[in-house]
């Protein structure tokens, strides 16, 4: 059976020094007054939902389960559509990063557009995430003539038309409605 880092007694993690890595917790039912997530901030001492924000200096964690600092995943269903191309220009070190069907160096480097939903206990926001995956492969930015600190664009991402039809039924689905994810 393996260990949790913080179960070897060998290992130097937060909770040895008294800091837990985790400062939100989400309650494993909703508010009754609200029906919002109830999330226990440890680091502000603070319980906060729909209703509001409430000082609370000791609070059992039992009932409670952390919340990963980033990315949030609300939904276990996430969607994974085919797309032609992204590309994300860094400007410091004067390099593109490609993932390309039709790339004419690597071949084709499986370009996907991932679309989740995430939420940020904070400021008790619903998002949508978008996110690439695939091989990507660097190139050198020696054809432009024009700096890329001032370009106003960083990132692209080329969908084709077919693809679109998948993508707006899952945008459609509103996430804080059950009925609409049947």
């Amino acid at each position: 059976m393996s260990r949790l880092p913080f179960q070897n007694p060998n290992s130097i993690n937060a909770f040895q020094f008294g800091v837990d890595s985790m400062t939100r917790y989400i309650r494993s039912w909703n508010c009754s007054c609200c029906g919002k997530p109830v999330i226990y901030d440890n680091q502000e001492q603070t319980i906060n939902c729909g209703c509001g924000k409430t000082k609370a200096t000791f609070i059992n964690l039992t009932m409670f389960k952390p919340l990963p600092k980033y990315d949030r995943n609300i939904y276990d269903q996430k969607i994974e559509v085919p797309i032609d191309a992204a590309k994300f220009v860094d400007p410091d070190t004067q390099t593109l990063w490609i993932s390309d069907v039709n790339s004419i160096f690597k071949g084709n480097e499986n370009p996907r557009l991932v679309l989740s939903y995430v939420y940020y206990p904070k400021d008790d926001k619903t998002q949508l995430k978008l996110a690439v995956k695939g091989k990507f492969h660097m190139e050198k930015l020696c054809y432009n003539l024009k700096d890329p600190h001032s370009w106003t664009e960083r990132l692209w991402i080329m969908i084709p038309i077919e693809q679109i039809d998948t993508i707006l039924k899952y945008v459609e689905r509103n996430p804080h409605k059950l009925a609409s994810w049947c």
